[in-house]
């Protein structure tokens, strides 16, 4: 292993790390999507496609900026699972309860992304810093939203 390679391992482990906390978010968005449909609230099974829309996007910078660090992104659901900060559990078809999930994961995503943000930072990935620093943004505005949408229902 070159001394680039080690000095980006960490930064590596930690983007798969937020690859596979982002996939298993996906797949509970999609089973979220299809719960909503039978609940009082199916015009948030819209909002849902969105959120996993954006994630999937996310995913897709996971993986090149993985690549681009010379690394191999984790690419099964085993994997996923084992490298995931959250779990896959489907809660029961009460729309506060399932956004109050997509909160909780997205709170998890964000923390995961604030490690990386910090672990490229000292590494000095600059566009690793700014990726997790995007993601970070972006899911402070989607638990907003969701806090706010929660008031409504």
């Amino acid at each position: 292993m070159t001394n680039s390679a080690t000095v980006s391992a960490p930064v590596i482990t930690k983007l798969n790390t937020l690859l596979a906390t982002y996939k298993i978010y996906i797949h509970k968005l999609l089973n979220y999507q299809w719960l909503i449909q039978s609940s009082k609230h199916p015009e948030l099974n819209e909002e849902l496609t969105i959120y996993s829309e954006e994630a999937e996007h996310q995913t897709d910078s996971i993986v090149d900026q993985i690549i681009d660090l010379g690394g191999i992104p984790l690419g099964s659901w085993a994997k996923w699972q084992r490298a995931s900060d959250i779990k896959f559990k489907i809660p029961n078809r009460d729309s506060k309860t399932i956004l109050n999930g997509v909160i909780e994961d997205s709170k998890a995503i964000q923390s995961n992304a604030e490690r990386l943000e910090n672990q490229a930072s000292v590494s000095k990935y600059q566009d690793t810093v700014q990726l997790a620093h995007q993601i970070q943004t972006q899911l402070g505005h989607r638990i907003e939203e969701v806090q706010n949408r929660l008031r409504t229902i």
